[in-house]
């Protein structure tokens, strides 16, 4: 299904400090036309510059998350987007040939444009592009690679410096990223040895953030959701994982998490499960990353564990932001987002009937909810 020319040389990213976060978008837009990423890491990273700057530890000197970090944007859209525009451009080929027997289907072909630029194809597409399995191949190496080549970069890097210390490692990932995250590092014991990158006796996730954790929608048959300890365990030791922390943070009003949510028994054991009520801008972005990270009770455990686990966000922070935020319950949506949170049968639907609510909302709302996905549609 896939052009014979999709791959993607991966290289890692200068170093920039200690602490590799990588950064796993979820469905959207997230390259320009040319199929290049857009800056849609920049929003995020700024976004959490925004919120440590808040804080006089990380204003410290040494303490900048510039100087503390080497981001990785893992953007997989790539894959996508070459897909489409690959499909558009078979299409135009055969267009001319088309006219001559079926001219109203030849004139209703969606273009290049169409296909890179709408909804339809931006969006909604890419669960469904996640389901077959190539694609699914396709996206999982391309993390693997992120993971392993820039964790072997920043090791080197600081033993080159004559610094054996222990490099750090964290991944954010957003709405159908929580899902390639999963996948990815479910799938991880299979390949590591085969890579040849880094030492899997020492790989170590220290923190994996899931934010509008969207995994059980998308589950695989083959690869259940946590079914192990904080993510997956390491497959020369039953008794070990991947990662040391797990955080799935959700909205209780967010119906891309409503649908078929992770209920509390259902988080990984070790793992911690984040629900915030309140709203930052328009409720069409309930969704996005800028309102979950304006919370304390979101941002705060992810810049705590930038600074190795050190109490920098604290209860008070939570509770001075809590008290002028805005809170919203399910009165405050509209229509068919209204109705889906509105009703618990929904957070237990089966996996094709959730996908058919999700739909429903996106065919109503369009471009509107999905302004809460990515800023870049």
């Amino acid at each position: 299904m896939a052009p014979a020319n999709l791959s993607i040389n991966v290289l890692p990213v200068p170093v920039k400090g200690p602490h590799v976060v990588f950064l796993i978008h979820g469905m959207g837009k997230y390259v320009n036309d040319d199929g290049m990423p857009n800056d849609w890491a920049s929003d995020w990273i700024t976004l959490l510059e925004t919120e440590a700057g808040k804080y006089n530890y990380f204003q410290q000197p040494g303490k900048s998350l510039s100087e503390l970090i080497t981001w990785v944007p893992i953007t997989y859209d790539v894959y996508f987007h070459h897909y489409w525009k690959y499909l558009a451009e078979t299409l135009a080929e055969l267009k001319p040939e088309l006219a001559t027997k079926f001219p109203d289907l030849a004139t209703d072909l969606p273009t290049a444009d169409t296909m890179t630029n709408q909804n339809l194809y931006t969006h909604w597409a890419d669960p469904l592009l996640w389901f077959a399995s190539e694609f699914h191949q396709l996206v999982v190496a391309f993390v693997h690679e992120h993971l392993l080549k820039n964790i072997k970069a920043v090791e080197d890097h600081y033993q080159n410096l004559g610094q054996g210390l222990q490099v750090q490692t964290s991944i954010i990932a957003h709405s159908l990223g929580t899902a390639v995250a999963h996948d990815a590092l479910a799938m991880l014991p299979a390949v590591i040895s085969d890579l040849h990158t880094t030492n899997p006796d020492t790989l170590i996730i220290n923190n994996l953030h899931t934010i509008a954790n969207v995994s059980r929608i998308l589950e695989l048959d083959a690869l259940p959701v946590y079914a192990d300890p904080v993510s997956v365990k390491r497959w020369e030791d039953p008794n070990r994982s991947y990662c040391n922390s797990f955080y799935h943070y959700h909205n209780e009003y967010d119906p891309f998490t409503w649908l078929r949510r992770f209920h509390a028994d259902q988080v990984p054991v070790g793992g911690t499960q984040v629900q915030i009520k309140t709203l930052e801008g328009d409720i069409m972005g309930i969704h996005g990353m800028e309102n979950y990270l304006a919370n304390p009770r979101v941002h705060g455990p992810i810049l705590n564990s930038f600074a190795n686990y050190s109490d920098i966000v604290t209860a008070a922070d939570i509770d001075t932001y809590e008290a002028t935020a805005t809170t919203i319950d399910h009165t405050n949506l509209p229509g068919t987002i209204q109705e889906i949170v509105s009703n618990e049968d929904h957070l237990d639907l089966d996996q094709s009937e959730a996908l058919e609510k999700l739909k429903e909302m996106l065919k109503e709302y369009g471009s509107q909810l999905l302004k809460g996905v990515t800023n870049h549609a």
